[in-house]
């Protein structure tokens, strides 16, 4: 349901970090044949330095060594690491001497809602358009107008659109950090999925999203019919010197 967080990260250990020795003993702790199986691929992403761990590759492989040690040491086969798309991740913030372990539940960005097919020179991300219409204040007052005037390939438009009829923003997505940790609960991620699906309606305020590029408009009709929204929104054509909708209060929020 987030509509605002990049990444939701579980911490599974967190302690004194301040050499190579002490960020694999910290991993170490953590029982990782409780958390994913010996068959699932999986990934380390590293972030941060310190005086004595000054490369996040070495990082990562420190704590890689210590993951597939406690699989080895289980009497089960190793884990095999997969960089680009692995099924398993997991997440280690570094500072100073300092670190935390954690296993990303999202997976890829939640940012990524699946939706945006194409995009203009500067497109923004789906997240920060949910923050800008948030700061607004429109998401508390939704039965009044949204107005765009430069809406390039829609984000805000149809960001709103989607606060306006409910619809969490991530509800299509299937490629979860989780699928494959074996805390996740299947049944009850079905329901709340099926309640969140539920409470899905019809906005009650009117969204406008106008600019002065056909081609861009096109992007953003895409969009949004990708998003299941392109009905919530009307689309136009215009400068956003001549801009003009029939309601007499609302909201224009722009990038």
């Amino acid at each position: 349901c987030s509509r605002l967080a990049n990444r939701v990260l579980i911490v599974m250990n967190e302690g004194k970090a301040g050499n190579a020795e002490e960020l694999y003993k910290l991993a170490a702790q953590v029982d990782w044949p409780q958390q994913f199986s010996t068959k699932t691929s999986f990934a380390v992403q590293f972030v941060g330095v310190s005086k004595t761990i000054n490369n996040t590759q070495f990082g990562a492989l420190k704590v890689k060594d210590a993951i597939v040690d406690a699989f080895v040491e289980d009497g089960q086969a190793r884990p095999n690491v997969e960089r680009q798309f692995p099924e398993f991740q997991v997440h280690v913030r570094l500072r100073r001497e300092s670190a935390s372990i954690c296993i990303d539940l999202s997976g890829t960005s939640l940012h990524k809602r699946g939706y945006r097919e194409a995009t203009g020179d500067a497109p923004l991300k789906e997240q920060l358009a949910a923050a800008i219409l948030y700061r607004s204040g429109w998401h508390k007052d939704t039965g009044k107008a949204l107005l765009d005037p430069m809406c390039g390939s829609g984000t805000i438009a149809i960001e709103g659109a989607m606060i306006a009829a409910k619809i969490a923003p991530n509800i299509n997505r299937e490629l979860w950090g989780f699928r494959n940790w074996f805390g996740h609960q299947a049944s009850d991620f079905d329901e709340v999925k099926t309640a969140l699906i539920a409470q899905q309606k019809t906005p009650d305020g009117p969204i406008y999203a106008f600019d002065i590029s056909t081609t861009i408009l096109d992007y953003a009709v895409t969009n949004a019919e990708n998003a299941g929204v392109v009905d919530y929104i009307e689309f136009k054509q215009c400068d956003a010197l001549h801009a003009k909708v029939k309601d007499t209060q609302g909201y224009i929020v722009c990038n």
